[in-house]
């Protein structure tokens, strides 16, 4: 029964000819368009991976304060939820460091003293969203003297980074409607064609599942093929340019590279997410057309 149906499947593909090809070939741009989305979302995920980690609030403590008084105020910043690292800076140790990158001026070195330089805190959020939750805190501590922290940059990379993943769903919501609306046809038109051959089948006493799998097989089959020839261009582009795209980009900002790890959980994300569609597509399509 399973070698009939196969080769059912085998003999509609057959006699689909131009449609078949037509059917893989817009199903292959669907799922190019598809890998390019994720490739989309994985690259925003990394730029907020990235601002999540390198934007510091810093909060600098008057001339009075005690280093006792500090590690008091760390210690309670490392207690809240939003806080993802704290770094103390003393006077001296703020004094280096400012020696290190003036370390070619040293007009401006002279005469430099510690007490120049006030006590302070580099704190790391746990999301770009927490940033003002820590801002806040140090604003609210009388043992702060003032408060550096740029909300209003870090905000706006908070929208962007969620416009690019609510612009990338959105086209993926659009390409699965179409996805659907390619296979429902496509398997329409094909039962119609044998819409003779199908009706003796069903008088000679076939079952429903006889009938309808090879339809249902033929989606699956294109859906694999067009998987597989959207991988074959955009994997080695991604191997081979991704970096380079996001370099023009992005400038100097750093985002996560894509290695064959990435690549093959997208790969079978949409693998999985492409048969899954032509299956329901097709077990839908078959109970309408055939039944009609």
């Amino acid at each position: 029964m399973n070698n009939s149906i196969f080769a059912r499947t085998a003999l509609n593909l057959k006699r689909s000819g131009w449609r078949a090809y037509a059917v893989i070939f817009m199903m292959t741009t669907t799922f190019i368009i598809l890998g390019v989305l994720l490739t989309l979302i994985y690259t925003s995920n990394s730029i907020s991976v990235y601002f999540t980690q390198k934007p510091e609030v810093i909060g600098f403590f008057k001339d009075d304060v005690t280093e006792e008084q500090i590690l008091e105020v760390k210690k309670s910043l490392e207690a809240t939820d939003y806080v993802a690292e704290v770094k103390y800076v003393s006077k001296e140790q703020a004094m280096q460091s400012f020696i290190e990158d003036a370390k070619d001026n040293q007009d401006i070195i002279e005469g430099v003293t510690a007490n120049v330089f006030p006590a302070h805190l580099n704190v790391k959020a746990v999301s770009l969203y927490k940033i003002s939750s820590v801002s806040e805190y140090f604003k609210s501590n009388e043992l702060i003297s003032d408060v550096l922290a740029s909300e209003n940059v870090v905000s706006t990379l908070a929208k962007i980074v969620f416009g690019i993943q609510v612009f990338g769903g959105t086209l993926l919501l659009v390409f699965t409607i179409s996805t659907i609306l390619i296979i429902f046809l496509t398997i329409g038109i094909t039962i119609y064609s044998q819409k003779n051959e199908i009706i003796i089948m069903k008088l000679v006493g076939a079952t429903d599942w006889y009938v309808r799998a090879p339809f249902i097989y033929q989606g699956i089959f294109s859906t694999v093929v067009s998987v597989l020839i959207a991988s074959a261009i955009i994997i080695p582009l991604l191997l081979t340019q991704y970096q380079n795209m996001m370099t023009l980009a992005l400038g100097s900002l750093q985002v996560s590279s894509i290695d064959f790890s990435v690549i093959a959980i997208g790969l079978s994300v949409e693998l999985v997410f492409g048969v899954l569609l032509s299956t329901i597509s097709g077990y839908f399509a078959t109970r309408r057309y055939i039944n009609y």
